[in-house]
Formats: C-alpha cells, sequence, structure tokens
C-alpha cells in the first residue's frame, strides 16, 4: 500500500479518512488531490456502489499503466493535456474529454510534461456497474467528447464532496448523483468528428472562460472580446452547442455566486455586487430580483420562501 507521501496533497472537506480505507491504487506524481472512499463494510450490499472516486492534478510526469482494474471507471479531463491508451486505442486527452475503462482493459494514462492534467475520477461497482459501462456512449478508445463541460465538471464535483462527507446519507446521495451524471453523459455525448470542428473548440474555451472568470466578465460581449470572436458568432456557438444564451449563462453563475454569499456570509449586498462583477448596486438589485423574483435583502431573509418559480435573465 502506498503511504500518504506518495498520493500528493489531499485536500479532505470532512474528517481524515482511515489508512486502512485508502486503496493502494491511487496514482504516484499527483500533486494535488481530494479523494472520498466508501466503507468497505456498506460495500456489497446494493446494486451499485462507488468505492473511490476524486479529482487529481498531476505532475509532468504522471504516467499510470494497467493490465487491469478491479473497478468500472470513469474519468473526466477539465484542464491539461495528455493521452490515454485502451486495448490498443489511443487518444489525446484534453478539457472536455470524458474516458472510462472496465476490469480486463490493458489501459496506460499520462499527462503532458507541459500542460499538466487536472481530471475527476469515479471507480463502479457492483451488479448493475456492467450494463451501466456497456450503455455509455465511449468510442473503441473508451473515450467521448462531452457537449457542454460545465455541466458534467458540476456534477462530478458534486459527488466528490458529497462523498466526503461524513453522513449516513453520503453513499445515497452519491449513487443518486450518479445517475444524474449518466444521464447528462448520454444528453451531452458527442461524435469525434463534431467535436474536433473549429466550432467547438470556440465553445469550448468560451465555455471554460466563462466558467473561471465570470466574477470579471461585465457581459457576454466582454467574453466575444476575450476570445477574438464577434458577440453574434458567441451567440451561434451556445445556440449550436448550449441550452442557453452566453448571456443568461453568464447572469445565472453571478446570481447563484452572489446568493451563495447573502445566504452563507455577512456579505453586504454591495459586497455581494462587487464580488460579482456589478459596479453599481443598484443595477445589481435590480438583476438579482429580476432572476429569483425578490430583493436581495429579502432573500438574505427568507430564501427559501421568497424565490420565484420562474427565474429569468435580465
Amino acid at each position: 500500500m502506498k503511504s500518504p507521501s506518495r498520493l500528493g496533497r489531499a485536500v479532505q472537506s470532512g474528517p481524515p479518512v482511515a489508512e486502512g480505507l485508502r486503496p493502494a491504487f491511487l496514482a504516484e506524481h499527483v500533486t494535488q488531490s481530494r479523494y472520498f472512499f466508501t466503507d468497505r463494510a456498506e460495500r456489497g450490499r446494493t446494486k451499485l456502489t462507488l468505492p473511490c472516486g476524486g479529482s487529481e492534478r498531476c505532475s509532468a510526469n504522471y504516467v499510470v499503466r494497467r493490465k487491469s482494474f478491479r473497478y468500472f471507471a470513469l474519468e473526466y479531463v477539465v484542464e491539461g493535456r495528455g493521452q490515454f491508451t485502451c486495448n490498443g486505442h489511443m487518444t489525446k486527452l484534453q478539457p472536455g474529454i470524458l474516458f472510462g475503462y472496465a476490469p480486463g482493459n490493458a489501459h496506460v494514462i499520462s499527462s503532458d510534461a507541459a500542460q499538466s492534467l487536472v481530471k475527476f475520477f469515479l471507480d463502479f461497482s457492483g451488479p448493475r456497474a456492467k450494463n451501466i459501462f456497456q450503455r455509455l456512449p465511449l468510442n473503441k478508445g473508451g473515450t467521448t467528447w462531452i457537449r457542454q463541460p460545465q455541466v458534467i465538471r458540476d456534477l462530478f464535483q458534486q459527488i466528490v464532496e458529497a462523498g466526503q462527507q461524513p453522513s449516513y446519507l453520503s453513499r445515497r446521495l452519491c449513487t443518486s448523483l450518479f445517475d444524474v451524471l449518466l444521464l447528462r453523459i448520454e444528453q451531452n455525448a458527442m461524435r469525434t468528428e463534431e467535436a474536433t470542428c473549429r466550432a467547438f473548440e470556440t465553445y469550448n474555451r468560451a465555455s471554460y472562460e466563462l466558467s473561471a472568470e465570470f466574477r470579471e466578465l461585465r457581459s457576454s460581449a466582454d467574453l466575444a472580446q476575450r476570445l477574438q470572436i464577434t458577440p453574434a458568432y458567441l451567440a451561434r456557438l451556445f445556440q449550436r452547442y448550449s441550452d442557453t444564451s452566453p448571456h443568461q449563462a453568464l447572469t445565472a453563475m453571478k446570481m447563484a455566486e452572489a446568493a451563495s454569499l447573502l445566504v452563507g456570509t455577512d456579505a453586504t449586498v454591495a459586497n455581494a455586487a462587487a464580488h460579482v462583477g456589478f459596479a453599481d448596486p443598484y443595477h445589481f438589485s435590480r438583476v438579482f430580483k429580476n432572476y429569483y423574483g425578490t430583493a436581495p435583502a429579502h432573500f438574505r431573509l427568507h430564501p427559501r420562501s421568497t424565490i420565484s418559480d420562474k427565474r429569468r435573465a435580465d
């Protein structure tokens, strides 16, 4: 069994994991990581279990070589570059690619030296596992492209966070979210020829830039300027690959962050406005009320009872 020092820095939101629960198969050459592990006493009691999952920031010399693996596994690239070879089929890894392997699948995963991989992974087992894996929209090389990267990334993140919580509901929440993830993968899987066209590459960059910089972006026109494309072309990309406009996506991210600040911290309305890029608190309040159906100050006091059923972007 590998020592904790060889696993990189584990970032834990819950209590530390007992060494006896830590699998021996975790990769070396990980500079930052966040893991969850299912209690072995719980395994085998249900039709589907998630024994292990997490996120890993890989170092330049990260390489995993396996002739087989004990679990079915799904991994999702969020940053960097690398390679995945499964049963003789090689795929170049980059953000937006989902890949998987099953027991008996020989595979190699490696990181690019200049652009190190950052990825999520989930291991799953149980009577349902084989059927689930066979239904995944993976090509012969065990990979697929994802149309809405942020949706899949957020679900992986939610599963990892749920798995780290010291709650009896943690396992049920993880498996329920995993079922949602599978549906989202089926909904968003793309053909390789569609995913590798220039239009999708530009959309993928736009989606990443939006999720990383939404606090600073003032409008979707700012996003288009950063990408050196026209606002009209950006709108067409979102119409083609997403179920929302760039303006609606930007507003949703800003409002969700602001709502979390208002409810979860002592930030004032002005503080929340400034944090998500609004110079004018009054303009922020108008957008917030139009989106949630109530003013920010009232939302802070009654977050559950005042949200409008119909949310609209400004």
